[in-house]
């Protein structure tokens, strides 16, 4: 461990809606990490979200409800560190996760880095197939685009995060950066996310993904070849079925395969729904976080 540590220059922002089972263990685990702040971005929570995390930070701020995209670019614009981590609401961090993804960043020389994921403590199918997913998916090294946690200098979040708030994850920011020839990466470390995984929550969340696809591609798409477009159309078939479906019957896990082909059937049903609206029509983040805690 050096002297001076990365963790301490580290805002870290937490977007939160109705999830006052959880939200306690993850900004504790923050917490245990010794960042320079914890943001709380709350989407108008009317449960205890909001009375739970003030035992932790002083800094917590409304969306008013607008929705992630939103949410996301309010605790960034509220950051004062050189580096911001982004860290879901359901995810538990061990006491070292900041400084272990920053070092990594640094000595890769990567813009991004986040972490390998895992699902904590599986109960039911669905929670061990999504364990066993995430394990055979987020293996450590380079990718073209990171999920939560990850940590990122904020500067390099203030050149690229979009002007398009109403986009929800960072993917946009990502493929900025790609196109301005920065990497980023996986380090080898697990993070671990709590909560259920009912039916719901899996039909919500993956069609939400294939409708966040096509925002992107509505942004994008225009300055691509067409081996880009063919790359982007095949990204579900890919990551979703091909590559962890191959790795799972190496493994002698073919359990797990209906699972890969019904995420990707869902992730392609959102495709499909989003041309044929003709414009991002994303699932709602009451609707996504209402499934989860069904």
């Amino acid at each position: 461990m050096k002297d001076s540590t990365y963790s301490q220059d580290i805002s870290v922002v937490v977007c939160v809606k109705n999830f006052e089972e959880g939200i306690e263990a993850c900004l504790k685990s923050i917490q245990a990490n010794s960042p320079k702040e914890i943001i709380v971005v709350d989407g108008l929570s009317s449960d205890s979200t909001v009375e739970l995390s003030k035992k932790y930070t002083d800094i917590i701020i409304s969306d008013e409800g607008k929705g992630p995209g939103v949410a996301g670019t309010m605790g960034i614009a509220r950051a004062s560190g050189a580096y911001v981590a982004y860290v879901g609401a359901d995810n538990i961090l061990e006491s070292d996760s900041l400084e272990k993804m920053a070092e990594a960043m640094h000595q890769n020389d990567w813009m991004a880095v986040s972490t390998g994921t895992r699902f904590l403590n599986p109960q039911t199918y669905l929670e061990r197939c999504i364990d066993r997913y995430k394990a055979l998916r987020y293996t450590p090294g380079e990718r073209n685009a990171l999920g939560s946690p990850f940590i990122c200098e904020r500067s390099a979040f203030e050149k690229y995060w979009p002007e398009d708030i109403n986009i929800a994850w960072s993917t946009p920011m990502f493929e900025r950066a790609l196109q301005d020839g920065k990497k980023m990466g996986i380090a080898d470390l697990v993070v671990y996310e709590i909560g259920t995984a009912s039916l719901s929550y899996v039909l919500f969340r993956w069609v939400w993904y294939g409708v966040n696809d096509v925002d992107v591609w509505w942004i994008y798409s225009k300055d691509w070849s067409l081996t880009r477009k063919l790359y982007s159309i095949s990204h579900p078939l890919r990551n979703e079925l091909i590559h962890p479906g191959i790795a799972a019957i190496k493994k002698g896990d073919i359990t797990l395969l209906p699972f890969l082909c019904l995420i990707t059937a869902l992730r392609y049903y959102g495709w499909i729904k989003a041309f044929v609206l003709g414009k991002s029509k994303s699932v709602s983040w009451r609707a996504i976080t209402e499934a989860n805690n069904r």
